[in-house]
């Protein structure tokens, strides 16, 4: 699998992820907003110590953040989604395709090839295949790494596509459940950094606050350790009445996060690895 990505969450909202609205985001103190049909071509690379590196791109609206966490005077605000390396620029060319497109049926096409189905979104014609016209059209190394991606997702072959009066996203997400679904071996993994920049005693310095979950399989994955042991845990804390909070809340008080965050180290080993270095200046 090139992609390096498998679905172990909702894959609806993979295939629409960024669409709603541009993400923005606070940059030096200047407001940045990013539009969907450049997101997935507008990707950071950072490091995760002892994991390599990924991708990462802007979800939606970061500024909403700065109040829930009390952060009210950052200068750079962004929240983002982090892939493997690779990810993003053949996404960008599936939503460049219109295959992430969710507001129109496209009639019967139930019997309709991938690779017809491309040809119809794309100039040129026989006897130019559609990976050449693909290549072409948006300036891609016929060998390289894009197309790698989309041959292996079947997008130039003859497969049908399999779903009748669907949207373009929704027989992209058809075609996604098969190829990214987790076998019965598989172990996903969900990683998450908190990246800081800040000063001290007039010295440039990140700290960065690093999570690596690894599934055990199929049944147990990272996805819902992380997801379903905290809120198993704020459950059993309410009963015991050890919360304050009353009503709709999230976890940004300490009597929520301190002792969830500390039973998930101890119990699970599910905890962030930190590090802090001097920036060069």
């Amino acid at each position: 699998n090139p992609w390096r990505y498998k679905f172990s969450w909702n894959p609806r909202n993979v295939v629409l992820a960024g669409q709603g609205g541009p993400a923005q985001y606070l940059e030096n103190g200047e407001l940045k907003t990013l539009p969907y049909q450049e997101l997935f071509a507008r990707a950071e690379v950072l490091a995760v110590p002892g994991h390599g590196h990924f991708e990462g791109y802007a979800n939606r609206d970061s500024l909403s953040y700065q109040q829930v966490y009390g952060l009210p005077d950052l200068q750079t605000m962004l929240r983002g989604t982090l892939r493997r390396p690779g990810y993003c620029g053949a996404w960008q060319v599936l939503v460049a395709l219109g295959l992430t497109d969710d507001t129109q049926k496209l009639g019967n096409a139930a019997t309709l090839p991938w690779q017809a189905l491309l040809a119809r979104r794309l100039p040129g014609a026989a006897p130019e295949t559609v990976a050449a016209q693909l290549a072409r059209q948006f300036g891609l190394d016929p060998h390289g790494p894009e197309l790698t991606r989309l041959a292996w997702l079947g997008l130039f072959t003859e497969r049908p596509v399999g779903l009748a009066d669907a949207t373009a996203a929704q027989l992209l997400e058809h075609l996604l459940i098969e190829k990214w679904m987790l076998g019965p071996h598989d172990r996903d993994q969900v990683v998450m950094q908190h990246q800081f920049d800040y000063e001290l005693n007039g010295e440039a310095r990140r700290r960065t606050a690093s999570l690596v979950v690894t599934g055990r399989d199929a049944t147990h994955t990272a996805m819902a350790q992380t997801v379903g042991l905290p809120l198993g845990m704020a459950v059993r804390r309410i009963v015991r009445g050890e919360v304050a909070g009353r009503g709709v809340v999230i976890p940004t008080t300490a009597d929520l996060y301190e002792p969830i965050l500390a039973e998930l180290a101890a119990e699970y080993g599910i905890d962030f690895q930190e590090e802090d270095v001097t920036l060069a200046s």
